[in-house]
């Protein structure tokens, strides 16, 4: 059993500054290689009067009243103005200037190659000029043909929200076809946690949510673009959506901060800070730290919240630098860590069973990227991510003691190349990432007569301390993928996204796959519609959290599908056919609604386990499946201060055995087997939310009320197993005759004011409440593969906010 001090990840993280920087400097000043998976742009241009005389100090605002994103930029003493950090959509360009009429319009930002947008202004009184194609306002693209959603910074902050570290789950929850399960795990159209989260270019695979990684401050965050269906090729690895996030950044900042307090019940309280800075936009960088605690940190196996409490902390730096006009340069780094303690039920807290997990993660990555012209942008991105994970025992567990010691890392070199000529922009590029993975993990059985009553099995209760479990194991493997993608025009009003992607895993076997993507948008001018379809393969590498034990032939010996199924087999990654049909139409200048008919087919579909109700999650596969589903969304742009949405979701998902990999301790499950179909634990029939929001900006007060509806997951436990779940604490909260857990709905609300409105300060007070009406619920109940885990009662917080710029 390995003890180890935790400074030496930082010491490999400084070293990694050096091996990190060094091919960086010598890849920009040698090389003209590509750009990787950056989704953002910039937009740049100048104002002049109708003599090209330049203006300086006219104010440039950039929004979209459907997301509710919006940025503001002043021309410099040359009249030029520029947006960098841009995410792709469509947006409202908007100029005025003192004694010149106002010019507006709309501009599409869609790749990294830098828009630029000229005004001439007329003095005021006469007409206005203003060069800029298609004006009015940006509630509908012509040429998406991809399902996406862009969450912008302000809508994050109108989502009710006490525990901060629960906050980009919930607001990613906001999109159609994606449901919960508990302590922020997400399901994305049947793909349990297959999200992959891709940050300042940097993909990230591995697992986030509260139980396996620190996920990203909301305090950090400027946008989330979520796509779920028709992914272009440059995106790959997990097959359930792209969370594309794009961080703050101080480059366009003189000098900004903001620091906020929250406190509430269940002990709850939070504080951040962050400060920016911009030097002639040539230079920025942003610093940001947050620490927050509760003790209600994790969804609990019991209602009475038994030893659940811990705290999270995230600091992070990004810099920006554009040392000439082509080039902009970005480091990020972040070190994030959670304490928590593992929530008890009834039995384990009567004998005073303490077990603890610490989790740490670190990030680093050096991008740079280059407008070479106007046609042509490439990047190139060299990044390295880690993770460490640990479980301790504690002197009086029972029935199981478990004590985990696991690390894992990817270091990695991104790159592609943007082309735009003859109506034809093109994108190729590669992902070339190094692994490294080690595991160490130990059971033991401290109570036979328990371990009897909770159907652990007679190979696992072999296990005693006088006899533990011990796996231990370490690997190096590689992720490698290459893609190439196009979208044109063939005709009129018809847009086609076409793309190829080549993937190859080797572990824990090798394993590769050619993936095609296309898709299609037809965009009818007189009613404002675009019509939409796709189809995409995707792969799915297993998740690294425990992979090399669920492969092990130690996990394989305790598996209660390998003698009587002909399951227990390799975890295999997960291959999808993604189809998808839809519609997007603009309802006027008041918002937008999208509907889409999904399904999807899988091979070795990729349904992790939770180990006995502990935080522990080990991997396994189910040897094929489909998922289908309607998804529509209602969105409401902001009109007399009123704005809101409206998701709703009707899906099914059935999986076909045997099951594959995977820790299991318990003979509970249904007989799966070769050709069984059964219905997998994070099936959700019905699942919808809204919220509205009315911003009284002139006097600064504000409300949002929201809510959000889940029809109940299944049990999947043999009959007999049900009288035994009848008898358990909350099985109320579980309808038996249809075996689900009974259907949820919960309200939420969001009150407050802006004030001290002041030119360069600002406050803002509010107050979060969840569940105002205090229902209760639970996300699963007995599972053989989840376990139990309650919902949250009612939370109440407040929240301060000081902005300084």
């Amino acid at each position: 059993m390995k003890h180890y001090d935790r400074s030496y990840s930082v010491n490999r993280l400084v070293q990694f500054f050096g091996y990190i920087f060094f091919p960086a400097i010598l890849s920009i000043c040698f090389s003209s290689l590509v750009v990787a998976q950056v989704q953002i742009g910039t937009v740049r241009g100048e104002v002049s009067d109708t003599n090209n005389a330049l203006i300086p100090g006219a104010e440039i605002i950039l929004r979209n009243t459907l997301t509710g994103y919006h940025a503001t930029s002043v021309t410099d003493g040359n009249g030029k103005f520029a947006f960098n950090n841009v995410p792709f959509d469509i947006y409202e360009l908007r100029v005025t200037a003192a004694g010149f009429d106002t010019a507006a319009g709309q501009l599409r930002v869609g790749s990294n190659v830098p828009v630029r947008r000229d005004f001439r202004l007329p003095i005021s009184g006469l007409t206005s000029v203003v060069e800029i194609e298609e004006p009015g306002t940006a509630l509908l693209d012509p040429d998406e043909s991809r399902s996406e959603v862009l969450l912008s910074e302000e809508r994050l902050q109108a989502i009710p929200n006490v525990v901060r570290s629960h906050a980009l789950q919930r607001f990613i929850a906001t999109v159609p076809g994606i449901t919960t399960q508990h302590n922020g795990l997400l399901s994305v159209r049947g793909v349990e946690d297959g999200i992959l989260f891709v940050s300042g270019g940097v993909p990230t695979t591995d697992r986030i949510d509260a139980v396996s990684a620190s996920s990203f401050d909301i305090g950090t965050i400027r946008s989330v673009q979520v796509l779920t269906g028709n992914f272009p090729a440059e995106f790959g690895g997990r097959s359930g959506a792209i969370a594309i996030i794009q961080p703050k950044s101080g480059i366009d900042e003189r000098l900004g901060g903001e620091f906020t307090a929250s406190g509430g019940n269940f002990r709850t309280a939070d504080a951040a800070a962050a400060i920016g800075y911009g030097w002639k936009k040539r230079f920025g960088f942003f610093a940001s730290g947050a620490a927050s605690r509760s003790d209600r940190f994790l969804d609990p196996v019991d209602e009475r919240n038994f030893n659940n409490r811990g705290n999270r902390w995230n600091s992070g730096l990004r810099l920006d630098w554009q040392p000439g006009q082509k080039d902009f340069l970005f480091f990020d780094f972040g070190f994030n860590g959670s304490d928590l303690h593992v929530p008890n039920d009834e039995i384990q807290e009567q004998n005073g069973q303490r077990q603890r997990q610490e989790l740490r993660d670190n990030n680093v990555s050096v991008s740079w990227q280059r407008a070479w012209n106007t046609s042509t942008a490439t990047n190139l991105i060299l990044f390295r991510r880690g993770y460490e994970s640990d479980l301790f025992p504690s002197e009086f567990d029972v029935p199981i003691s478990a004590w985990q010691d696991r690390e894992q890392s990817r270091t990695g070199v991104i790159g592609s190349i943007s082309y735009f000529a003859r109506g034809h922009a093109v994108k190729a590029g590669f992902e070339a990432t190094r692994i490294n993975v080690r595991e160490f993990f130990s059971f033991v059985i401290t109570d036979l007569d328990l371990a009897e009553d909770r159907e652990i099995s007679d190979a696992a209760q072999a296990f005693t301390p006088d006899n533990p479990f011990v796996f231990a194991d370490s690997r190096k493997g590689s992720y490698f993928a290459a893609f190439v993608q196009d979208q044109f025009s063939p005709i009129r009003n018809l847009t086609v996204s076409a793309g190829v992607r080549f993937e190859r895993t080797n572990l824990p076997v090798a394993e590769s796959q050619i993936s095609p993507r296309i898709g299609f948008a037809y965009f009818v001018p007189q009613t404002q519609t675009v019509f939409r379809a796709s189809f995409n393969r995707l792969f799915q590498p297993p998740q690294l959290e425990n992979l090399l034990l669920s492969d092990s032939e130690q996990a394989r010996a305790l598996s209660p599908f390998l003698d009587e199924t002909d399951g227990g087999e390799r975890v295999l990654p997960e291959r999808v056919s993604a189809y998808e049909v839809g519609a997007s139409q603009r309802l006027w200048n008041l918002g937008r609604l999208d509907v889409v008919y999904w399904w999807r087919n899988f091979r070795d579909f990729s349904d992790p386990n939770t180990f006995f109700n502990t935080t522990l999650v080990f991997q396994n596969s189910v040897n094929k499946g489909f998922s289908r589903g309607l998804d529509v969304r209602l969105d409401i742009a902001e009109r007399a201060g009123f704005s809101g949405y409206l998701s709703y979701t009707n899906s099914r998902i059935l999986q076909t055995g045997p099951i594959n990999g995977g820790l299991f301790l318990t003979d509970e499950f249904i007989e799966i087997g070769p050709g069984t179909r059964f219905v997998p634990d994070h099936d959700q029939r019905n699942v919808g939310s809204f919220a509205v929001t009315y911003n009284q900006r002139r006097k600064g007060w504000f409300v949002t009320v929201g809510g959000r509806h889940e029809s109940g997951v299944p049990l999947e436990v043999e009959d007999e197993r049900l009288a035994d779940l009848m008898n358990m604490p909350g099985a109320d909260l579980v309808n038996f005759e249809r075996e689900r857990v009974r259907p949820w709905t919960v309200f939420d609300l969001q009150a407050g004011i802006n004030f001290l409105r002041r030119e360069r300060t600002s406050m803002r007070l509010e107050l979060n409440v969840r569940n105002i009406f205090d229902r209760r619920f639970a996300y699963n109940f007995g599972s053989p593969f989840e376990g139990t885990h309650f919902g949250h009662p009612r939370l109440v917080g407040g929240r301060l906010t000081v902005n300084f710029r």
